[in-house]
C-alpha cells in the first residue's frame, strides 16, 4: 500500500514537473516494479522453484505462480491508489475468474463472487474461508471419514479452523497451519530448505510440501471405492445371469414337442420343441 502511494506521488510529480526527473523515474521503477516484484515473489514462495526438478508439471506450476505474482503486483498498485483503483482491481479479477471458469468443464459461480467480495478484503477473506471449508467437506468427505478424527492431517481440521476463524475471528486456522508446519519441519522426508522456509512461516502448499498421510488415505479410499465398484459390477452380473436362467427355465416350461410328423406325416413325431399355440415348430408351420 505504501509503495503504491509513493509510486503514485512520483508519477504525479513527474507529470507536473516537480522534483528531479531521474529521482522520480527511479522511485517509479523501484517501488512500482522491483520492490513490488520482490515482495510478491516472496509471498508466493517463487524461490521454491530453484530447488525443484525441471519437469513439465513443475514448469506448469511455475507458470501459474508467475502469473499470480504479476497479478498480485498489479493489484497492489491499483489498491494503493484508493477506492477507484480497488474497484478496477476487483473488476479485473472478476473478469479473470469468469474466463478461468469458462474454460473449465463445471462453471463455478463462487469464484467470480469471491473476486467481487474482495473489494472489501476482510469480507472477501471470510467468504473464501467459508467456501474453502465447504469445498473441503464436499470433495474430501470420504478421506475425512476414513482418517482418524484426532489426526491433525485430517482435512476436517482445516475446514473447522476456517469456519471458526471466519465466524468468530478466533484465528484457529492459523493455529492449525502452524501445527502442520511444525509437524512438517520435523518430518525427515522434507528437504532442508523446505524445513527452513516452513519454520519462517511459509505455507506447505507454497513450498510443494506433500501431506503424505492424507495422500496415503486418499489411495486407500480410492482402493476401497474400486473394490466396492467391482463388487457391485460382479453382483449385477450374477443377478443378470440369475434372471436369464429363470427366464430360460420359464421358456423351457412353456415349450412342448412339435405335434407334426416327419416324412410327410407318415413317420414319427418331430422332436423339435416349440412355444407356438398351434403346437408346431418353425419347420412345420
Amino acid at each position: 500500500m505504501q509503495y503504491a502511494r509513493l509510486t503514485k506521488k512520483s508519477v504525479l510529480d513527474l507529470a507536473n514537473g516537480r522534483g528531479d526527473f531521474k529521482t522520480n523515474v527511479s522511485k517509479i521503477l523501484y517501488y512500482g516494479a522491483i520492490q513490488n516484484a520482490i515482495f510478491s515473489s516472496l509471498q508466493k514462495a517463487m524461490f521454491a522453484f530453484a530447488f525443484d526438478d525441471d519437469t513439465d508439471e513443475e514448469k506448469e506450476k511455475q507458470k501459474r505462480k508467475e502469473l499470480q505474482v504479476l497479478n498480485g503486483m498489479v493489484d497492489s498498485l491499483l489498491r494503493g491508489m484508493g477506492v477507484g483503483g480497488a474497484i478496477v482491481s476487483t473488476a479485473k479479477n472478476m473478469i479473470m475468474a469468469f474466463a478461468e471458469q469458462n474454460n473449465s468443464r463445471d462453471f463455478d459461480y463462487s469464484e467470480p463472487l469471491i473476486a467481487m467480495l474482495n473489494l472489501s478484503p476482510p469480507v472477501g477473506s471470510k467468504a473464501r474461508k467459508i467456501l474453502s471449508a465447504g469445498k473441503t467437506f464436499k470433495y474430501k468427505k470420504d478421506e475425512i471419514m476414513y482418517m482418524d478424527k484426532l489426526d491433525i492431517d485430517n482435512p476436517m481440521w482445516n475446514s473447522i479452523g476456517n469456519v471458526v476463524s471466519s465466524t468468530t475471528n478466533i484465528p484457529l486456522d492459523r493455529v492449525i497451519n502452524k501445527v502442520n508446519n511444525l509437524k512438517e519441519v520435523i518430518d525427515q522426508r522434507n528437504s532442508a530448505w523446505q524445513k527452513l522456509a516452513l519454520s519462517l512461516g511459509w505455507n506447505t502448499w507454497d513450498l510443494g510440501v506433500e501431506n503424505e498421510e492424507f495422500n496415503e488415505a486418499e489411495k486407500e479410499v480410492a482402493k476401497i471405492k474400486k473394490e466396492k465398484s467391482e463388487a457391485k459390477r460382479k453382483a449385477k452380473r450374477e443377478e443378470q445371469k440369475r434372471l436369464e436362467e429363470i427366464e430360460r427355465k420359464k421358456k423351457e416350461a412353456r415349450m412342448v414337442q412339435c405335434s407334426a410328423r416327419i416324412r410327410k406325416g407318415k413317420g414319427p413325431r418331430c422332436k423339435n420343441k416349440t412355444e407356438n399355440k398351434n403346437g408346431k415348430c418353425y419347420a412345420h408351420q
